[in-house]
């Protein structure tokens, strides 16, 4: 793509996402010719750089976009940069290589890391932060390279591809899902935004505002967003502590079989406790929750005010009646717990549901709840959760289809593959379907559908080729499922 235009885009634009603003206070098209990857602040100025294949082009700009300098990165694509207050880092795609540059382009140093697939680098002020997209983790490196801290990001699969450091927090982008997600050094979840453009790949903080680059775009905007404060932890703890994944199949099968899965879900709702909740020296009481904030996983609401409506317990345990309410009550104390507990309870099926659809019986998974006290400190808390029950198994008459009843894409076969790979899905109505594959770097590379279909199966083959034919080069490619409701997208390899 060759750029057309030099611009600068002055606008304020107010952005919303759980209670904080962004406002977007000006954009300028990036540098060079090809898409746009990493991004670092040295106090004075902005780097970026042009990638391509073959060697990308580092660029330094001033805060309107203006060239000052540039060198060539000869090695391939640049998935990310840093500066640690002397020299540029610079990230090697689709390789475990780090580099420490000069401002005028020399190479200092290359380190080999333990990574797979190194991208959006961050630098803390004494450590490296680095993106593993193969493993989808973020790790802590020492100078030598070792890794010194890991965690696990494969809820934030959206194609991970940028990370800042800004003081306190991580801030890691997720293109493909154009969200910005705030993490603690720990991997605690502490807050979320949409990003200005359409794919948010890079993010950088100068210690005032947040620059954010848009490969798709091809834009580098100045946000101005206020910053989370610091996140309590919380203990929190399940009863049943395993669930079974046949929740998951009774409320698939509630419109066949509507009274068995009544009769499920009256048997009872999973207890959430929640206490000792600190923050740094200091403790906070479980009275202090504002409970209509407190979340399950981020998607499923464990407790809500009385007045919101439903079942629910007052602080001296007397109970109420409302419509349509989680219950929630304070107790004493509970085994493992010191102090007063929080005990709310919700909707199992929610619970499982709010999972990713991946995971099966005899996995463990993370279960996060956050939410908020009524002083507006966030508070966070995880625990494993283990999966349990027999792998689903349908028995069903002639006239009964196996097939589900909502959206689902079911990934590719053979993955990886060599010439020819399948994608399958199965759509719940009639409507408009697309489905695009994209490159590494959020290219599109063809649409294999883009159509009105009807609803049931539906099998499409990709060949390994571009929209002229040409065979693509082998690596990690994405495909992405849109219909008129509903999108999903998987991860496959080309091998040749």
């Amino acid at each position: 793509m060759i750029k057309k235009l030099f611009g600068i885009l002055i606008i304020c634009v107010a952005l919303t996402n759980l209670g904080f603003s962004q406002t977007v206070i000006k954009s300028f098209v990036a540098p060079g010719d090809n898409g746009t990857w990493g991004l670092t602040w040295d106090g004075q100025s902005l780097w970026s750089a042009s990638i391509s294949e073959n060697g990308s082009v580092v660029y330094q700009v001033d805060t309107l976009g203006k060239i000052l300098s540039s060198f060539n990165f000869p090695y391939g694509i640049v998935s990310g940069l840093t500066w640690d207050g002397n020299y540029l880092w610079i990230g090697e795609a689709l390789t475990p290589n780090l580099y420490k540059y000069s401002k005028n382009g020399e190479e200092l140093i290359k380190l080999i890391t333990s990574l797979g697939d190194v991208a959006g680098l961050a630098w803390d002020g004494t450590y490296l932060w680095v993106i593993d997209r193969e493993n989808l983790t973020i790790n802590q490196l020492s100078s030598e390279g070792g890794i010194l801290k890991s965690f696990s990001i494969e809820t934030y699969d959206g194609n991970p591809s940028g990370l800042t450091w800004n003081g306190f927090s991580l801030w890691l982008c997720e293109s493909f899902n154009n969200q910005i997600i705030q993490l603690s050094s720990e991997g605690d979840f502490i807050s979320s935004f949409t990003g200005p453009g359409t794919n948010a790949t890079e993010i950088e903080w100068d210690g005032k505002n947040f620059w954010i680059s848009d490969i798709v775009t091809d834009r580098i905007y100045q946000v101005q967003f206020k910053v989370a404060a610091d996140t309590a932890v919380a203990k929190i703890a399940f009863a049943p502590d395993k669930w079974n994944i046949q929740w998951r199949n009774l409320l698939e099968e509630e419109e066949e079989n509507e009274d068995e899965a009544e009769n499920e879900m009256r048997k009872g709702k999973l207890n959430a406790y929640i206490g000792e909740i600190t923050l740094r020296e200091t403790t906070f009481d479980v009275k202090q929750i504002l409970v209509e904030t407190v979340r399950l996983n981020f998607a499923v609401t464990v407790a809500k005010k009385e007045e919101c409506g439903g079942e629910s317990y007052t602080e001296n345990d007397q109970k109420s009646q409302t419509d349509n309410c989680f219950l929630a009550k304070i107790l004493r104390r509970r085994t493992g717990f010191e102090g007063s507990v929080l005990k709310a309870k919700f909707n199992k099926f929610e619970a499982i549901q709010s999972l990713p659809e991946l995971i099966q019986v005899g996995d463990s998974v993370e279960v996060t709840i956050s939410g908020m006290l009524d002083n507006g400190i966030y508070f966070i808390g995880k625990v494993k959760i283990y999966v349990h029950g027999p792998p689903r198994t349908i028995v069903e008459d002639e006239d009964k289809s196996s097939l589900p009843k909502t959206f689902k894409l079911f990934g590719n076969f053979p993955n990886p593959f060599n010439a020819l790979t399948q994608i399958k899905y199965y759509l719940s109505q009639d409507g408009q379907v697309e489905l695009t594959v994209f490159n590494l770097l959020g290219k599109k590379v063809i649409v294999l559908v883009n159509e009105r279909q009807t609803k049931g199966e539906k099998i499409v083959f990709w060949d390994g080729r571009d929209e002229l034919g040409t065979d693509v080069a082998s690596g990690i490619y994405f495909y992405k499922l849109v219909t008129q409701n509903e999108s999903d997208f998987g991860k496959m390899t080309l091998l040749k």
